[in-house]
């Protein structure tokens, strides 16, 4: 395997504004050992080496001073990544993010800031069941696809205020994250394999016969997935001496999750997946919160 690796960087100040981006490229291609250990495919399929990789990161920062007490900064960054063409794994992949922040200080004793961040992942895949028979020819494979795109918003604010210098101090935080995942498939291909179950063709459940209160139905994509995150911190601090402090903190934090991979699952999911017929869930997974946190604190500093 050999990696090809080029970037450009460049900045820029003058001024109230000052400029910074970068550009990466990366080539990575197979070997001729890897050529030649590429085992034979079934027909229609284009099974190459899947090390092959070409991958474009593109990212830059622009930041504007208008006053000594303003401060506004531009954030971005663009990477993609194409793999090598498969019936299976990992095609495509893409990442997208955004931000703004503000820094405000009207004066000695105040301190202000906000942010705001968007963010987006692209993940392009493909599989693919393939009936065997006890010789060639095998049965017709099933072949689909699967397109996820998950993206993410967050958002902060935060004060620090200097109440009586070097005496007390109060400061505030505020963060909020909302991620959301939606999956899409495209079945290119469908077929019934051997055993009569519907494997490649977006019927759920996939029994033969259907079970009894369960009627069938056909999807082509997933439900959202949506989290949140929510995060408050107020803290006043107070100077008694030299070597001792004190300090009172609360604390806010939720978390709320809506996860159909989870949410409805049972102990024993056998006879909804004949799949799952062995297995257990034991709700390995984060439930939602809501925490409220009081802490007080005596500092002594040798």
């Amino acid at each position: 395997m050999t990696d090809d690796v080029l970037i450009f960087t460049g900045d820029y100040n003058a001024g109230i504004v000052s400029i910074h981006g970068q550009w990466q490229l990366l080539d990575r291609k197979p070997g001729e050992a890897n050529e030649e250990a590429i085992q034979p495919t079934w027909q229609g399929a284009t099974q190459t080496d899947i090390t092959e990789r070409n991958r474009h990161l593109l990212s830059g920062m622009f930041t504007v001073m208008p006053t000594g007490k303003l401060a506004v900064s531009l954030i971005g960054q663009k990477t993609t990544n194409e793999f090598a063409e498969s019936v299976t794994g990992l095609l495509d992949q893409s990442f997208d993010s955004i931000g703004l922040d503000l820094t405000y200080t009207p004066s000695e004793r105040i301190n202000l800031m906000a942010g705001y961040v968007r963010e987006k992942y692209f993940f392009d895949m493909a599989a693919a069941y393939i009936p065997r028979g006890l010789q060639p020819p095998y049965e017709p494979a099933n072949l689909w696809g699967n397109q996820t795109t998950d993206e993410v918003d967050t958002f902060r604010a935060g004060l620090g205020w200097t109440l009586i210098p070097e005496k007390l101090d109060f400061d505030a935080t505020f963060d909020y994250t909302k991620p959301t995942s939606d999956s899409l498939y495209d079945f290119a291909e469908a077929g019934t394999p051997i055993g009569g179950l519907n494997e490649a063709n977006g019927i759920f459940p996939a029994n033969v016969p259907p079970i009894p209160g369960f009627p069938s139905f056909t999807f082509d994509r997933f439900p959202q997935v949506v989290k949140t995150f929510t995060m408050v911190k107020l803290r006043l601090s107070y100077e008694i001496d030299k070597n001792l402090s004190a300090a009172v903190l609360y604390w806010k934090q939720k978390y709320d999750n809506t996860d159909w991979q989870t949410d409805l699952m049972q102990p024993y999911m056998g006879k909804v997946d004949p799949g799952a017929n062995r297995w257990f869930f034991l709700g390995a997974r984060v439930p939602s919160y809501d925490a409220d946190i009081f802490r007080l604190s005596l500092t002594y500093r040798f």
